[in-house]
C-alpha cells in the first residue's frame, strides 16, 4: 500500500502521518515519507497521469496485481500472491472481528479496511489469545461456580438416618 504499485488516496496522507512517525516508518516498515535512499521505499499518495488510486490492499491486488504478470517473479512471491487469493476471506474475517492486520507482526496497513480506518494497532494471533484467554477465564469461573454449588447440595444431605438408629435401640431395650 501506499507504493507506486498500490499508490493511495493522496488525502490520506495526513490520516497515516498523525499516526506513525518517520523514525518507526523508516525503523520497522523499511519506508519513508519522502524519497532519501535506495533501501527505503517512499510512501506514494497520488497516482500520477490521473491513474487508479487505492482505499484497500485488497482492492489493489484484485485490480492490478493479481492480474499482473507474474513470470519473472520469486517463488517466494508467487506464492505469497497465490495465498493471499485463497486467504483473503479470512483476513476481512480477523480484521473485523478481532480489529486486527496480520499474524506474528503488525503491518502498517489493513489488508482489507480502508486506511481510513486508520494503521493497525495489534497483530490478530495477540488478538484472537486475549479472546481465547478471556472466554477461558470465564468458563473456569463457571466450572469452580458449579463445583461448589455440587459441593453444597452433597454436604446439606443428611448423613445416615440417625433417628432410626434410636428407635432400634428402644426397641431392643423393651424386649
Amino acid at each position: 500500500m501506499c507504493s507506486e504499485t498500490c499508490p493511495c488516496a493522496g488525502d490520506h496522507e495526513a490520516i497515516i502521518q498523525d499516526d506513525i512517525d518517520e523514525a518507526t516508518l523508516s525503523k520497522t516498515y523499511k519506508r519513508t515519507w519522502k524519497e532519501k535512499s535506495k533501501e527505503f521505499k517512499p510512501m506514494v499518495f497520488g497516482a500520477e497521469d490521473g491513474g487508479k488510486e487505492f482505499e484497500t490492499f485488497e482492492k489493489c491486488y484484485d485490480e492490478k496485481i493479481k492480474t499482473a504478470n507474474h513470470n519473472g517473479d520469486s517463488p517466494v512471491l508467487k506464492a505469497a500472491i497465490d495465498d493471499f487469493k485463497r486467504k483473503a476471506a479470512t483476513l476481512r474475517y480477523y480484521e473485523e472481528e478481532y480489529d486486527c492486520s496480520g499474524m506474528c507482526d503488525t503491518p502498517l496497513f489493513y489488508s482489507t479496511r480502508p486506511i481510513m480506518d486508520g494503521l493497525p494497532e495489534e497483530d490478530c494471533i495477540d488478538s484472537i489469545i486475549d479472546n481465547v484467554m478471556d472466554n477461558k477465564i470465564l468458563a473456569i469461573i463457571a466450572g469452580c461456580t458449579g463445583v461448589l454449588f455440587l459441593l453444597c447440595g452433597l454436604c446439606s444431605i443428611p448423613c445416615g438416618g440417625g433417628s432410626k438408629k434410636k428407635n432400634k435401640h428402644k426397641e431392643l431395650a423393651e424386649d
